[in-house]
């Protein structure tokens, strides 16, 4: 009996190890699972930060863009309004010569 005994002791004293070493590995994943996520959640604050870089650099490059193509419109149109004026005073002296002729 007193071998039953103290081999119930040692099974139980054996199950209690288990069970602190299996508590300890729990705690060792909660812990490693906290760490994992606070790097995620880093991940995703630099990727959030990459992409609004991004997306400023590309708003900025846009507006050079515009801003270079407006110029190029501008120029056209004073090429265009130019060229308008010289027309029309051409024609002016077309008809002033032709008016002269006779």
């Amino acid at each position: 009996m007193e071998s039953l005994l103290s081999e119930f002791n040692a099974f139980r004293c054996e199950q209690v190890r288990s069970n602190e070493d299996q508590k300890i590995a729990l705690e060792q994943q909660i812990r490693s699972n906290e760490d994992l996520k606070i790097a995620f959640e880093e991940q995703q604050s630099q990727h959030k930060i990459a992409i609004e870089n991004q997306k400023i650099a590309l708003e900025e490059q846009q507006q050079r863009s515009n801003e270079k193509h407006n110029i190029a419109l501008e120029q056209q149109q004073s090429q265009i309004n130019a060229l308008m004026e010289t027309i029309g005073k051409l024609s002016q002296n077309t008809l002033f010569d032709k008016s002269v002729q006779y």
